[in-house]
Parts: C-alpha cells; structure tokens; sequence
C-alpha cells in the first residue's frame, strides 16, 4: 500500500463518522446487537426511530455512507460490519486519555531486570510498571481495561491484552489492523541493560511493538509446552514475572546478518527458538 492509499483511506473513513447522525447510528445498532446478539439487525423503520431522524430521506442517505465500511445490510435489516464493531468497541472503551484514580501504585513485585521495586501507573493511555532503575514493562491500553476495577483487575486485562497484541506480532500480523507488520529483531549497545529486542511497524496504521526478543516467543508453543505442565498459570503471568523479558534468554549468534537465540528452561528440559534479523523465528532441534 502506498502513502497515498493509506491517506485515502484514513481521510475516507474519518469523513464518513463526521457527523452526529452517523454516530448515532453506530451507537443504536451496537446497543441493539448488546441486547439480542442473536438477533441484531434492525429494520430501515426500526433503526429510524431509534436515531430520532424523522426525515426518510436524510436518514437514508447518512445510512448509504455507511454501508460497506460500518454497517452491512442483511435480509432482515442493517447490522454493524466488523469494522463497524470495532469502531463501537473503542468508543465503547472510553479512549486512552488521561489518568485513573488509585495510580500509581506501588507493588510487592520486583523487576526481573534489576531486583527494583516495581511501581504500576496508569496515565494517559499507558499501564505498566517501571523501577528505580527505569525498566519499564508497559503497553497502551483503552480506559475500560483499569476504569472500575481492582489493581488486580486491571493486571490481568492489561496482561491478556498485551499477549493477544504479542500474538499477533510474533505471527507478523499488525494486531491493531490486521495488516502484514514489518519485524526485526535488533542488538543495542552495552549501556542498555536490555539490548536484544523485537520490533513490528505497521506501514499502514503505524501500530509500533516494541518488546524484549524473549518476551515475543514466551508464548510459543513450544515454549507453552515445556512450562504449562508445572505451570498453569503461566500463560496469565504479566510481562515482569517471567524471566524471558530479561536479556538472560537471549544470545546473539551472528551479527550479519543479525540471528539470536533464545533459551527457556524448565525442570531439566530446554526449547531454543532461533529468530533472525527479520523476525522469522523457528525451533532449533536438540542435539543427541
């Protein structure tokens, strides 16, 4: 995609939610699929009256410019598209603006870098912890995933959504468009204590992940394999508990073109995962 298609689309879609009507719209078909979700569309008549627009031929023409991209027309009636949905699901959320109430916080944890006590924080969009030394464990996140919630809470939503976004990442998948995502994986110098990391840039939506090289494998399966069996909780484990988001699983083999190594170990057996310098990461077999 170029830069040009992607301002056409960015100045396409912007345009079409920039007016109340619309919005409204958005907003009666999400609440009527939130009460009947096996029922959710609603008719041209039905959807009318719940907007408020008492002229036909206005409401039909805000409705045609959502058709296709929002809302998608069935034989029953109109229902939101998926990007629709997911238009809903981030108004839903309450953006990630501001700072919450109860924040920071300081933890019992530790940093698995440094041994630092570790403050959680919420602020503008952004939840994670940090220590005296600066590491910093963190991800953007929509409001709704702290708003109202216990600090417990707020770890484990903070933590599953951070995983599904790794997920997708480690796949090459943009987890915020679903576009392919640029990886690499990159060597920093020794002033950095964590120097081997993991990257994926969006040329579409410019989603930017940015992790230690062992965190993007931590849930591979067959990193999933060698610790579930003695861990069940290891996949709900936040970032700063596992040792994979320290520089002690990774090794770097060759500089050019860039290969690295990371090692997981776990009651006697060992996984190697190899990941190249464009981020393509296979299983390296074990040696009789």
């Amino acid at each position: 995609m170029t830069e040009s298609d992607a301002s056409t689309e960015f100045t396409d879609a912007f345009g079409i939610l920039n007016n109340p009507t619309r919005l409204t719209i958005i907003e009666e078909l999400a609440r009527n699929r939130a009460d009947a979700p096996r029922d959710p569309a609603l008719t041209f008549s039905e959807l009318r009256e719940r907007v408020g627009e008492s002229d036909s031929g206005t409401f039909n023409y805000h409705l045609d410019q959502l058709r296709d991209i929002f809302v998608r027309k069935e034989t029953n009636g109109y229902v939101l598209s998926p990007e629709g949905q997911r238009f809903a699901g981030i108004a839903a959320a309450g953006g990630m603006v501001g700072a919450s109430e109860g924040y920071p916080r300081e933890l019992e944890e530790t940093c698995p870098v440094c041994s630092g006590r570790l403050t959680l924080d919420y602020r503008d969009g952004v939840f994670g912890v940090t220590c005296p030394d600066d590491h910093q464990f963190r991800n953007r996140v929509p409001r709704s995933v702290v708003r109202g919630r216990s600090i417990e809470a707020a770890i484990d939503r903070f933590t599953k959504y951070s995983w599904q976004q790794l997920e997708f990442a480690r796949e090459c998948v943009c987890p915020a468009c679903f576009n392919e995502l640029d990886t690499h994986v990159f060597e920093l110098d020794e002033s950095y204590d964590v120097r081997i990391g993991f990257e994926g840039v969006c040329d579409r939506c410019g989603e930017f992940v940015h992790v230690p090289v062992g965190l993007i494998v931590a849930h591979h399966p067959a990193v999933l394999a060698l610790y579930l069996p003695d861990d069940p909780e290891y996949q709900q484990r936040p970032f700063w508990q596992l040792e994979a988001a320290t520089d002690r699983v990774a090794t770097v083999v060759e500089r050019d073109p860039l290969l690295v190594r990371v090692t997981f170990e776990n009651a006697g057996e060992r996984v190697v995962l190899s990941i190249d310098e464009a981020g393509r990461i296979s299983v390296v077999p074990e040696v009789d």
